[in-house]
């Protein structure tokens, strides 16, 4: 029933939807405009990223700061925590996803291949597979597991839909191949 919300500082106010007329609390921490707020599926927690570059976890209950993630050098456009909650994903304008330990706020790992910076992020139900949508066109599809990539899949969108890239087919050993 809460919806967070920002207007251009870095301070995001939450809001009871079944009681109108006003914040009901204001998180403070983010020294710029706050660009995503998401919460966890119980809605006890919000993660907010900021143009500030940092990412920012909260207890909404308390209103208190529990972990602030930085490190990226531009601001961070998207951010998403992991349905156990145990990790939170940020992307960035500059061109990196990362992973961070919700306990700890240490950055676990960079997800490779986006030439573009991405803009959004999406998880599936269980928290597995990770998409990041850049500005290009291109999604990337990465495969987490305890946040080691397993998969790194790229979507280009065009106007037939999206495509993905197929890989060179080998040619097989009795065959001439292209050169020949």
């Amino acid at each position: 029933r809460l919806v967070a919300g920002s207007v251009g500082s870095g301070a995001v106010y939450l809001h009871d939807t079944l009681a109108p007329g006003g914040p009901i609390r204001r998180l403070t921490g983010h020294s710029r405009s706050v660009r995503a707020a998401v919460f966890n599926a119980d809605g006890r927690r919000l993660v907010t990223a900021s143009d500030d570059g940092s990412a920012r976890l909260w207890d909404v209950h308390s209103l208190v700061e529990l972990q602030v993630f930085s490190g990226h050098e531009a601001p961070v456009e998207a951010v998403m925590l992991t349905p156990d909650g145990s990790r939170v994903v940020t992307a960035s304008r500059d061109g990196t996803v990362r992973v961070w330990d919700t306990s700890s706020g240490v950055e676990v790992c960079q997800l490779p291949g986006h030439p573009d910076w991405p803009q959004a992020v999406a998880l599936d139900p269980e928290g597995t597979l990770l998409v990041a949508a850049a500005a290009g066109g291109v999604a990337r599809i990465h495969g987490l597991s305890n946040a080691d990539i397993t998969r790194n899949r790229a979507l280009r969108a065009s106007a037939q839909g999206p495509s993905v890239p197929r890989a060179p087919q080998e040619t097989p050993p009795d065959r001439p191949g292209p050169a020949d």
